[in-house]
């Protein structure tokens, strides 16, 4: 190695080299030694050129992980976080990235406009990021995003520019802040799966819903809207909608006849009549 001058060395160690209280005693002091050997080392190779670094990952859901902390895949979440406030603006010089996992990070309040230009971008996850209060306008330059997942954020309105995303497949608003959806949304006809779970801002849908043509899934259950526009009626390839637990819902115009998943909540002993009358159409209520 150090004939070469130009060698590197890479340990693995563990967030619990810096981070406290998460782990045993013995398994800490095990990743601490890690960490002040490297430095060590460093020190001792650097004037012959040879590099010595340490990588330290957060926590992963790994078989040992789940059985270590007692969990499922469904409790797999973010357990630390070294985003104070936003992501780094350098994060535009990651031309290949294809998945960018931010979920459960409480601290992250803005995103870049930088992440623009990540022209590989294919799945954006935000769930959780309750700090988050707005989507850069540059975001519509994603032109590979296929997911975009803004559950539980205090995000209040979508940019226009998100018309743009001619990829998008799955829009996940759930529980978010969002009022209202843009108009420019008619312009993803790709998007199969939207989800409005829980959005009691959320009073209505754009007119122009009938230009989703791609639309298979819409979810607003728990959300505020009060009616759906005339044109849902357009949307030929929706098989699954959801109004349940909608209170301010005062009817449905008429619906899909593709639709073959049909969930409501009866405030009465009876169902209404909120049906079209066309009898091919094959309904389920909840």
């Amino acid at each position: 190695m150090m004939p070469s001058r130009s060698e590197s060395i890479i340990n693995v160690d563990s967030v619990s080299s810096s981070v406290g209280g998460v782990a045993s005693h013995a398994y800490t002091s095990s990743k601490h030694a890690v960490m002040g050997l490297m430095r060590n080392v460093a020190t001792e190779l650097g004037r012959y050129g040879i590099r010595v670094n340490c990588v330290s990952p957060h926590f992963i859901l790994a078989p040992l992980t789940k059985e270590f902390f007692k969990i499922d895949e469904s409790a797999g979440v973010r357990v630390y976080s070294n985003l104070d406030g936003g992501l780094p603006k350098s994060i535009c010089s990651l031309k290949e990235l294809k998945t960018l996992d931010a979920s459960n990070c409480a601290s992250l309040a803005c995103i870049p406009s930088s992440i623009g230009h990540l022209a590989s971008l294919q799945c954006l996850l935000l769930w959780g990021c309750s700090s988050l209060r707005e989507i850069p306008d540059s975001i519509g330059k994603l032109e590979s995003l296929a997911e975009l997942h803004l559950t539980r954020t205090a995000v209040a309105e979508l940019p226009r520019s998100i018309g743009n995303l001619q990829n998008l497949r799955i829009l996940d608003i759930c529980r978010s802040h969002i009022t209202e959806l843009p108009g420019a949304i008619g312009m993803l006809t790709k998007l199969l799966d939207l989800r409005a779970l829980g959005c009691k801002n959320l009073e209505g849908l754009p007119k122009n819903m009938g230009e989703l043509v791609s639309l298979n899934k819409l979810n607003l259950e728990k959300s505020g809207i009060t009616s759906l526009p005339e044109s849902i009626s357009k949307l030929s390839s929706v098989q699954n909608l959801s109004v349940r637990y909608c209170q301010k819902l005062r009817g449905l115009s008429e619906l899909p006849f593709g639709i073959t998943a049909l969930r409501i909540t009866c405030q009465g002993p009876a169902l209404p009549q909120l049906f079209p009358t066309n009898p091919s159409q094959e309904t389920h209520s909840f």
